[in-house]
């Protein structure tokens, strides 16, 4: 005589799954994220090699308001237009070929690639504002190795600043992908200033202000 399942047993089996789905799920979400924060620095790594071929096409000279597409006056446009997919990544199109390399894995907003559209990573505030009257070129900076160019819009990965906000060392200590004036990629940890982690997604810390020339991250 065969006996089957009681509900109990049922009942017992179906929590055992369910508690185990609770511990791996969050593994598995973190494990994809990490692969996506990786894609994303791959992106960015290809991002300043294309930068880097820009700049020696152009007179070793970075993009700036002068040269992005989308406005004629680059006295009065937005400083963020740098930033649209008709600003630097279709300056740097003829050499990535791919406006996809754009858009960050984990940004739910990138669903497309027309003029007036945000990439995932921005041209960095003071650059664009200082090309405004003054050519920026590979020269300029004192710290290339320590300066940012680009940077992610948006902590995509982390969670530990938002958007034009301030970050404290609550959730420890701010990092984005970003790309270098040296255009090296890394992990950029943002530092630590007067005891907190003071920082706004578009600016970023500046040592000497907002001049490129003279100061650095």
């Amino acid at each position: 005589m065969r006996r089957g399942f009681t509900l109990i047993e049922l009942l017992v089996v179906i929590a055992i799954i369910a508690i185990l789905a609770a511990i791996l799920f969050p593994v598995f979400a973190r494990t994809r994220e990490k692969a996506r924060a990786t894609s994303c620095l791959s992106n960015n790594k290809q991002i300043g090699l294309a930068l880097a071929m820009y700049v020696q096409d152009y007179d070793e000279t970075f993009p700036s308001m002068w040269c992005f597409g989308n406005c004629a006056d680059y006295n009065t446009s937005p400083w963020w237009a740098l930033s649209l997919y008709g600003g630097y990544a279709s300056l740097l199109q003829p050499y990535v070929k791919n406006y996809q390399l754009f858009w960050c894995p984990s940004d739910d907003t990138a669903s497309s690639a027309s003029p007036a559209a945000q990439c995932s990573y921005e041209y960095r505030w003071v650059l664009a504002n200082y090309s405004r009257t003054t050519p920026l070129k590979d020269a300029s900076f004192c710290r290339p190795a320590e300066q940012v160019v680009f940077h992610e819009r948006f902590d995509w990965h982390y969670g530990r600043y938002g958007l034009y906000q301030l970050a404290t060392n609550v959730l420890g200590k701010p990092m984005c992908n970003a790309v270098f004036a040296d255009y090296h990629a890394k992990l950029w940890k943002i530092p630590e200033q007067g005891g907190l982690y003071t920082y706004d997604a578009h600016w970023f810390h500046y040592v000497n202000g907002a001049d490129p020339t003279q100061g650095w991250d």
